[in-house]
């Protein structure tokens, strides 16, 4: 019986109540114990699981009801902080920015969205509404789901409202690096439902995505990037996979050739010899 010590008075009557009574709301722990351990098929095995389920569950509640609260305390402050701290001369700015732009874009879907088009859509709108860019972190944190607010949340505070961070790290964590963004690029598809216009914003958003990414800026770059593309296509998989780590990053066309002319004199070298006479094979 003394497991039931470890339960509140709410733990106890969610137990009366599981088994079956209804308790009298003036009853105290003493009287609920007493209760508990008179029931006719009571067996103390039994009661102790249903009793540390019930104990967890209530935890469980707590703690997400904590973070729902620390979530939402961040949503608040974001819309009312700034860079510089003035909090009460440009509140009512901050204010009218997240309105205009939750009128302007939907609410992102982690499991269905594309973070690249969403992010670029949301900096087109930004733009449009003339919302500062020291705002956009604030008006971008409230459209987000909740993983993604606890993820900005961990964000060192000196780079909280740096919307160009807060962007790299949603890429990171939808995995968006230079190969992600060359095989979105490549793979995409045009679907029914959208206009030819809308194809075109989308694969200039990957294609932009890919070459930022590689840190291309010029023509040369561009030329490099595009003759390394083609080069890769005809390496056997088994040697891509044996630069799976840096095989998005590789985008000059004699850095690729380099590696692989590597790889070939290496794998050349511990290939067995050939015997030459087989006449003296036994």
């Amino acid at each position: 019986m003394t497991f039931l010590a470890k339960g509140k008075k709410c733990d106890l009557i969610a137990l009366v109540t599981d088994m079956g009574e209804e308790p009298r709301l003036d009853m105290n722990i003493m009287g609920l114990k007493a209760l508990i351990t008179g029931f006719q098929s009571y067996e103390e095995e039994f009661v102790k699981r249903m009793l540390d389920t019930i104990i967890s569950s209530r935890k469980e509640e707590a703690k997400k009801e904590e973070k729902e609260f620390q979530l939402e305390k961040m949503r608040i402050e974001a819309g009312m902080a700034t860079p510089n701290g003035n909090l009460a001369d440009e509140r009512q700015v901050h204010n009218n920015s997240q309105f205009e732009m939750s009128k302007a874009m939907p609410k992102f879907d982690a499991k269905e969205g594309d973070i690249v088009l969403y992010t670029s859509l949301f900096e087109r709108q930004a733009k449009r509404l003339k919302v500062d860019p020291s705002d956009w972190v604030s008006c971008l944190i409230p459209l987000m789901p909740t993983e993604i607010v606890e993820l900005i949340g961990r964000v060192p505070e000196e780079e909280f409202f740096n919307f160009e961070y807060i962007k790299g790290i949603l890429m990171k964590k939808f995995k968006l690096n230079a190969e992600g963004f060359r095989q979105k690029f490549v793979q995409h598809q045009r679907t029914p439902e959208k206009s030819w216009k809308d194809f075109v914003y989308e694969v200039t958003n990957y294609f932009q995505g890919w070459i930022n990414e590689l840190n291309i800026t010029d023509f040369d770059g561009l030329k490099n990037l595009f003759i390394t593309d083609q080069v890769k296509k005809r390496v056997p998989q088994e040697v891509r996979d044996h630069f799976v780590d840096v095989w998005g990053t590789i985008a000059k066309p004699q850095d690729l050739a380099d590696k692989l002319d590597g790889y070939e004199c290496v794998r050349n070298t511990n290939r067995k010899p050939a015997n030459l006479n087989p006449k003296v094979q036994q």
